[in-house]
Formats: structure tokens, C-alpha cells, sequence
């Protein structure tokens, strides 16, 4: 009898498609993540999605502390086997988009930490996000994503892969495609191709808290009917405190032209936009501008 799809041959584990588990195989990519880590000796790394240890064996090599971190425990028990060559290394079996980083002493006192990992798809963006607006400064962040995200990540602003969650990244750090990765680098093989991206985070941003909240909110308006043009999308967001005809003429008086798709305008038209209708108080009446986020703390 063959065994089953989801087996992989010689690891006594099976593999579940609800996590998105796919296992890295090729050395040669291994050593290529590792080496684009650019890990220093006093170098903190935290892994998101250890599986079965082959990259965090790579960067427990070259760091002084690595903390893996894997939703599921059935994984154990080659982490237990690496635990034996590599003390500098620790393992948290929870999910990531529940974990407080400021919780963990290794990387609450990390002086140079930088964040690693093939990670679920599924969860891409939501955690690509908690991230990058956590309170927890890093180096970099080298991640494993779907192919087509990846474009839409490094898209430049205002062409025609610009989404509102590529204005999102740009604002808060500089996405960097590195290597486009084939599926059949994986077991068990998946329907799509990957790619590897370094995220830079930003040094400072023009807008924090609150208003930063505001503003990506702002974005997702205007791309809430990008196949409309911006007037019309954004429109539709503030008809209750501006006409269209108001709204065009703020458009004008930026130099924007109302006619444009969304994904057509670039990110310093969105700020001084947003700054201007800001002070026109056009959000403060608006609730969908301001409703926290229903996430969890990083």
C-alpha cells in the first residue's frame, strides 16, 4: 500500500494542508536564506515556521540565539534532535499571530535581531503587517511568500500591481524581491510558486498611532473599487461629509487628476491628499476611519 500524500517519505509527521505546510528541501536555497540573512555574531533571529528545523539548523550555525517559533507540536521531535547540537536555540509551539514579542525575554533583549521564515500563506499579509507595526525594531525581515504577493509587495507605487497593501509596506519599510523560488523545491508540491523578499523597515514615518491608523484606512477606501477611478472610490467613502464635485476640486488643487485608478497614484499624492482632507476634519466624523483592529498584539 503507498502511503499517503501528505507523509513525507523517512519523517514520521504528516503534513496539514489547513497550516499551509510545505517542507523546504533544496540545500542550495537553505544556505541561500541563511546567507541573505546577514547574521552577525551578536545576531538574535527570530524564525516563524520552524517545521521540521532544516532552516533553523542553517541560522542556529551563524547566531547567538535563535527563537523558532511553530504552531504545531507535532514537529518536536526533530527539534528535540537539534536542541542536542545547538543550545543557542529555542523552540515556542504557539501561533505567531498571537505572540507578543515584547513577551520574550531572548528578543525584548536582542541588540541586533532580525526576522526569518517560510511562512504560511494564508496568513501572509495580516502578518507581514503585525510586523512591520509592531512596536519591536529589527534589522530586516527575509520571508518565504506566495509568488504573486511578492510582485504586489515590490510593486513600485503607481503601477499596475499597486494595491492598498503595497502603499502599506512602501510607508513602513523598503520591500526588496531577492529570488524567485519553483515549486518543486517543496513536499509536498504546491500550486504555486514562491518568492523571497527583504523587508527594510523605515527609520521613521511622517505619520504614527492614530493617525497612521487613519490613513491606511484612507487607502483602503480609495482602493475599495479600483476598478472605478479615484474620485468614484473615494467618493463613495466620503459622501456623508463631501460631495464628489467638492472632492474633485481638492483633487485639482493637489494636482491629482480624479480620473485616475487608484493603483495609478503614487504614495506622496495619498499623504498630502490625506493631509488635506484631514484638516478639512473630513474623518473625524467618520467611524470606519477610526475602528481598531480586530488583531492581536505581536
Amino acid at each position: 500500500m503507498r502511503p499517503p500524500k501528505d507523509i513525507i517519505p523517512g519523517y514520521p509527521i504528516r503534513l496539514k494542508k489547513r497550516l499551509g505546510q510545505h517542507i523546504l528541501k533544496d540545500r542550495e536555497i537553505l544556505r541561500f536564506i541563511v546567507e541573505s540573512c546577514e547574521i552577525h555574531p551578536d545576531t538574535t533571529v527570530l524564525e516563524i515556521g520552524a517545521g521540521v528545523a532544516n532552516l533553523t539548523e542553517g541560522l542556529a550555525m551563524k547566531a547567538k540565539h535563535v527563537v523558532a517559533v511553530e504552531i504545531d507540536p507535532q514537529f518536536q521531535i526533530y527539534h528535540k534532535r537539534l536542541l542536542i547540537k545547538y543550545p543557542n536555540v529555542s523552540f515556542i509551539y504557539e501561533n505567531i499571530l498571537d505572540l507578543n514579542l515584547e513577551n520574550l525575554e531572548q528578543i525584548r533583549e536582542a541588540r541586533d535581531l532580525i526576522i526569518a521564515g517560510n511562512i504560511p500563506y494564508n496568513i501572509t499579509s495580516p502578518l507581514v503587517m503585525k510586523i512591520l507595526e509592531g512596536s519591536r525594531t529589527f534589522r530586516h525581515m527575509i520571508l518565504m511568500v506566495q509568488k504573486e504577493l511578492a510582485h504586489r509587495f515590490c510593486a513600485p507605487p503607481g503601477t499596475r500591481n499597486t494595491s492598498a497593501i503595497t502603499l502599506k509596506i512602501h510607508f513602513l519599510c523598503e520591500p526588496r524581491l531577492l529570488r524567485l523560488i519553483p515549486g518543486d523545491v517543496f513536499h509536498p508540491l504546491p500550486s504555486v510558486d514562491s518568492a523571497l523578499i527583504r523587508f527594510i523597515p523605515h527609520c521613521q514615518t511622517p505619520l504614527t498611532g492614530e493617525t497612521r491608523l487613519v490613513f491606511f484606512r484612507f487607502l483602503d477606501a480609495a482602493f475599495s473599487q479600483r476598478r472605478k477611478t479615484i474620485l468614484n472610490s473615494l467618493g463613495s467613502q466620503l459622501g456623508t461629509v463631501m460631495s464628489k464635485k467638492d472632492l474633485a476640486e481638492v483633487f485639482q488643487s493637489a494636482g491629482i487628476d480624479p480620473g485616475k485608478r487608484p493603483e495609478a497614484i503614487q504614495l506622496e499624492e495619498y499623504l498630502s491628499l490625506f493631509d488635506t482632507l484631514q484638516k478639512m476634519g473630513c474623518f473625524s466624523s467618520l467611524p470606519a476611519f477610526h475602528k481598531k483592529k480586530r488583531v492581536k498584539n505581536l
